[in-house]
C-alpha cells in the first residue's frame, strides 16, 4: 500500500501483528533529522544509523508495534512535509 501524489511519501508495509512504514529520507530531511537527532527516541536512532543510504536517499524502516513507534513515524512525516497553513 502507498500513499503517493507526485513523491512517495511513505509505504506501508503489512506484516504479521505488525505494520511497518518505510520512510525515504532525502538530503534536507537527514540534515532536518540530525539537527533534532538527541530528541528523537533513542529507538528511532538507532534505527536511523543502521538504514543503508541509498543514492536517492535513507530508506529508514519503522516497525509500528506500539503507540510510541506510530508517533516517530507521524513525527517524520510531519518533518519531511509539514501541513499546509490554511492563512
Amino acid at each position: 500500500m502507498r500513499y503517493k501524489k507526485a513523491r512517495a511519501f511513505t509505504t506501508l508495509v503489512p506484516e504479521f501483528k505488525r505494520l511497518s512504514a518505510v520512510v525515504v529520507m532525502g538530503r534536507a530531511e537527514r540534515e532536518k533529522f540530525e539537527e533534532r537527532r538527541y530528541a528523537w527516541r533513542p529507538e528511532l536512532v538507532t534505527l536511523y544509523d543502521n538504514a543503508k543510504t541509498y543514492i536517492d536517499g535513507k530508506w529508514l524502516t519503522l516497525p509500528i508495534s506500539d503507540g510510541s513507534d506510530l508517533q516517530d513515524v507521524k513525527d517524520l512525516l510531519l518533518m519531511k512535509r509539514p501541513p499546509v497553513s490554511n492563512v
